[in-house]
């Protein structure tokens, strides 16, 4: 049943570096696509360090025999590459150029014209190239082959989409040039840009869909993150928030990993402790993992790793996308006798959606390899996002009737705390609540504590258990650390498969 998600058919052997910052924006795109467009021609591939990746690139280097070279100019690729590339698509970007120190500016009426080269450019063996550089291409020896300044999505939808991979989409703002083009091209899927409103282009596309389609990318929504995964749930299709994913085409021609975690230390139920588990979570969220959650201090990279039991939410697609970057999160996850890291499934299974919104047959077809998914990854714990469905037991039946999940964790979306820990038991498995938060604006982290630290020690109680679920852009290991110093002596932090196996074991149904 595992389908996997579209790799790369080629390894990579060689990578030629370009720092993003030695690039526009407009060149940077062009690379994107070149990125793309070599992806199944040759081992010898190119590599768009932003100032988040240096970290993967030097992990291909010294663990996976990687040769790295250097290249300043984005026109030496060009030259270097010229036999792969018939010509360009000229586009006409208005769009400024990605300012990391500034908020990007979402405008919905920019010209998507960089969209719609992006996705034709593949059935023309082409770059794609803004007006902007045009000259330049010339210079080059390149030749312009389609204009398609001032087009829009809906111009490629009504002549392309016949053409286009209807298993994957990817929506993405114009004014972000460097991220995820270049796996959008390799997968030959339809690029495009949202403007909202009823009936939109984006329910267009998605009920075009095939089932267990996947949205990658991200946008806006006049409801924000709630209405934008509700819409796509609504049409059975998962989303990948990955818009500032790069050089996936790059991470996905590597050998899969024989995915494992560290051996579960075994747990032994104590009578009179209160306990608890921790989960950060951003873990629908593929960009942040594959930029700096592994390095930021802030979280993966602290001084507190392996002091006590930590859960990461992790996207299962990591095992098609970047095997090499799952690989290097779980062999330098924490392994101690004081606490382990362990990873469970992000919301809220294979890719960020609703299950209460999705219609039945594509909900069973999404399970079906979710739990082929968690197989190849070694997870057994399912994080949940839904909107107010906490009592869903229809919901909750068909996880917990899939061999691989032993435990389902349900955050409400207004609020991941609505429900305080209340427990539901599911084909013998247990659906447990969020009980509380670290989360700025949310709670008090020392109103946290004293809940805890005055919490039922009756293991055969739900009350003797929390989940804590940490906001991982507000709160980071130093505020966890902070919170699990101050907790009294009879508090036992376990991993969440251990706190699954506890509840099981011993909450009275």
């Amino acid at each position: 049943m595992y389908e996997e998600l579209p790799r790369s058919k080629v390894k990579v052997t060689e990578l030629k570096e370009i720092k993003s910052t030695d690039m526009t924006g407009a060149e940077a795109a062009m690379i994107a696509t070149l990125q793309g467009l070599i992806a199944d021609k040759t081992d010898k591939r190119i590599f768009i360090n932003c100032k988040r990746t240096d970290w993967s690139l030097q992990d291909l280097k010294e663990n996976h025999g990687v040769l790295v070279k250097n290249v300043k100019c984005p026109w030496e690729l060009i030259k270097e590459y010229k036999s792969y590339i018939k010509g360009y698509i000229l586009y006409s970007g208005d769009c400024p150029d990605y300012n990391p120190d500034a908020e990007l500016d979402y405008d919905p009426n920019a010209d998507e014209s960089i969209n719609v080269a992006n996705t034709i450019a593949p059935f023309y063996d082409a770059v794609i190239v803004d007006q902007s550089i045009e000259e330049k291409a010339k210079e080059a020896g390149l030749n312009m082959l389609v204009d398609v300044s001032g087009k829009t999505s809906e111009w490629t939808l009504e002549n392309y989409w016949d053409k286009l991979n209807h298993d994957l989409v990817v929506e993405v703002f114009p004014q972000l040039k460097m991220f995820l083009r270049d796996y959008a091209y390799m997968t030959k899927a339809l690029v495009f840009h949202n403007r909202g409103g009823k009936g939109s282009l984006r329910e267009k596309i998605l009920s075009g869909m095939n089932i267990n389609g996947v949205l990658m990318g991200w946008s806006d929504s006049d409801r924000g993150e709630l209405g934008y995964i509700s819409e796509a749930s609504t049409y059975g299709i998962a989303t990948i928030p990955s818009d500032w994913s790069p050089n996936i085409s790059v991470l996905s021609g590597f050998p899969k990993w024989d995915a494992r975690q560290w051996k579960r230390n075994p747990v032994k139920a104590e009578e009179n402790v209160h306990y608890v588990s921790i989960l950060m979570s951003d873990g629908d969220n593929e960009q942040w993992v594959l930029n700096d959650l592994l390095t930021d201090r802030k979280w993966y990279n602290n001084d507190y790793k392996g002091q006590f039991d930590m859960a990461y939410a992790m996207p299962p697609y990591l095992y098609d996308h970047a095997p090499t970057l799952l690989e290097k999160l779980y062999k330098t996850a924490a392994n101690t006798e004081k606490g382990q890291d362990q990873f469970v499934v992000g919301p809220s299974g294979c890719a960020y959606m609703y299950p209460s919104m999705y219609p039945e047959k594509k909900l069973d077809a999404h399970l079906d390899r979710l739990n082929d998914y968690m197989k190849k990854t070694d997870t057994h714990v399912v994080a949940i996002i839904d909107d107010k469905v906490f009592d869903r037991m229809d919901i909750w039946d068909k996880y917990t009737e899939k061999s691989e999940v032993t435990g389902l964790i349900y955050l409400d979306y207004s609020k991941h705390s609505n429900y305080s820990g209340e427990i539901l038991f599911s084909n013998g498995k247990p659906v447990i609540s969020c009980t509380d938060l670290l989360w700025e604006g949310l709670t008090k982290d020392e109103e946290v504590i004293e809940r805890v630290n005055n919490g039922s020690t009756d293991i055969t109680s739900r009350a003797a258990y929390s989940l804590i679920y940490v906001h991982a852009w507000s709160k980071d290991m130093d505020d966890v650390a902070n919170m699990v110093s101050k907790f009294n002596e009879n508090v036992r932090i376990v991993n969440p498969e251990q706190f699954v196996e506890l509840i099981t074991k011993n909450v009275k149904r």
